[in-house]
């Protein structure tokens, strides 16, 4: 698979793991997490006032083109979101009676801003159960994509006060997610963390020229790589937010640390300073972890919207 990758022109590998066991051994090191939530609505309000625009639902087909448009602004700033092709968007937008999991059909809801232009919208499926006491319904979310705080906020307020439901549900939150910043009670969010996207760096040189960074930097660091041994050496790497390079070098590291830490930095939402801790990324020049954490951590941080 690595020299497949590699042939392809593909400096990092990215995967969702069966077991994280398993990848770790082969240099893959853990780069983003997912929350999943289970949300009681009747306990949970949000904090901050609902914004104007307007919200309307449509079957997803009919709104296709305005959400690939849409996405494909989005995820360009957001780390793991995954580029689609229109085969992707078949299989999003694909409703199998299967894939429902006692569910109703697939909606769309979106959310439009004082001009009439779509900013934000919502997959999601209700749930429609009774129990002794009335109803007790569930909004299941698939995919929440906002340009802006307003649609995001929007979005969420509807899909929090959906008639007939108190339980909203949302498996691939973002460990960032604003909403849990948003809310009164977020204990009654019930956000469970997990892990999510797995990082392999392939080609150590061409994957941190390709990225940018969220500060100027220019450390050495010493890589071990024992199954890609093109990878093991003393790299100087420089980067800035518009430009970045890495050489190979003979200077003294500022830091050390196996492939597997780079991997789990790379999409600048796990600090080297977590392996540091357990001896796995080591500091030879004072302050050159705190520089290298500062430059490869990135706001939002990264999630990811399916998993693969």
């Amino acid at each position: 698979m690595f020299d497949q990758a590699l042939a392809a022109g593909e400096p990092v590998a990215v995967l969702w793991a069966s077991e994280g066991r398993i990848y770790q051994r082969f240099g893959f090191g853990l780069a983003a997490g997912s929350l999943a939530l289970t949300i009681d609505r009747g306990e949970v309000s949000l904090t901050v006032p609902t914004p104007g625009g307007r919200l309307c639902e449509a079957e997803p087909a009919a709104l296709r083109d305005d959400l690939v448009a849409l996405y494909d602004r989005v995820y360009r700033h957001r780390p793991g979101w995954s580029e689609r092709a229109p085969r992707h968007w078949d299989h999003r937008l694909a409703d199998l009676k299967e894939w429902r999991h006692g569910a109703a059909e697939l909606r769309a809801l979106a959310h439009y801003d004082d001009t009439g232009a779509l900013d934000g919208y919502a997959l999601w499926r209700p749930v429609r159960r009774w129990d002794e006491s009335g109803p007790n319904g569930e909004v299941r979310v698939i995919e929440h994509v906002a340009a802006n705080p307003q649609a995001y906020v929007a979005l969420w307020a509807y899909l929090l006060s959906v008639d007939l439901t108190r339980t909203v549900v949302m498996r691939l939150a973002a460990p960032d997610e604003p909403l849990l910043q948003a809310v009164d009670e977020p204990r009654r969010i019930n956000a469970r963390l997990t892990d999510a996207l797995w990082v392999r760096v392939l080609d150590l040189p061409a994957a941190f020229t390709a990225r940018r960074y969220a500060t100027e930097v220019d450390l050495v660091v010493e890589v071990t790589d024992q199954l890609r041994p093109a990878n093991s050496g003393r790299w100087r790497l420089t980067g800035s937010p518009t430009d970045a390079a890495c050489s190979a070098t003979r200077a003294e590291p500022d830091l050390s640390c196996d492939i597997r830490a780079l991997g789990a930095a790379y999409l600048g939402g796990t600090s080297l300073a977590t392996f540091a801790g357990t001896g796995q990324v080591v500091e030879h020049t004072p302050g050159a972890l705190s520089r290298a954490d500062a430059a490869l951590r990135w706001c939002p941080g990264p999630s990811s919207q399916e998993v693969f």
